[in-house]
């Protein structure tokens, strides 16, 4: 089989030929026909795709793992660091599905660390979501505390974590 400027030549009435393989030993009995080959069919990585035949402008969009441009090289519609890779996942550093961060937030991913972005309490580890940040939520309490029969009375700033409070929003997890 060889190739020249999109012309495969495949021999015809050979028993390979008959079984759809290509061969390169010609017997007496073969024939040569030409076939024009698309660009995006030949095995080869040319033109202006992005890897063997897919990505570019004119052919098909390259599955996952095969290398990229951009995402409209990608079935998934994602290119990573010139890679296509699998769309909808909580692992892929990209702010996709209805995550309200990178990979967190929303309903599929974990909840997000403090000072990532969220639109509601539930979003956040610590179930507080300030001005569309997760904040660590704390209490300031007055009381009364006694040390060795002495009597002390201070603010103190209490976390949220080791203290349950009973306006805590309830989220479904």
């Amino acid at each position: 089989m060889t190739l020249t400027e999109g012309i495969r030549w495949i021999p015809v009435g050979s028993s390979s030929a008959k079984a759809g393989l290509p061969s390169e030993n010609k017997g007496s009995d073969d024939h040569l026909i030409s076939i024009l080959v698309s660009h995006c069919m030949d095995g080869i990585k040319n033109r202006d795709e992005t890897d063997i035949d897919c990505g570019g402008i004119k052919c098909p969009k390259c599955e996952d793992t095969q290398t990229c441009k951009g995402d409209c090289d990608c079935i998934s519609e994602i290119c990573k660091n010139n890679v296509c890779i699998p769309a909808e996942s909580c692992k892929d550093d990209i702010k996709n599905q209805d995550e309200t961060d990178s990979d967190c937030g929303g309903n599929k991913c974990p909840k997000c660390e403090d000072e990532k972005i969220c639109h509601e309490d539930c979003d956040c580890l610590s179930r507080e979501c300030k001005n569309n940040t997760c904040v660590r939520k704390y209490r300031t309490f007055t009381f009364t505390l006694y040390v060795d029969s002495e009597e002390k009375s201070n603010e103190y700033i209490v976390d949220k974590a080791s203290l349950w409070l009973a306006e805590t929003k309830i989220c479904n997890d």
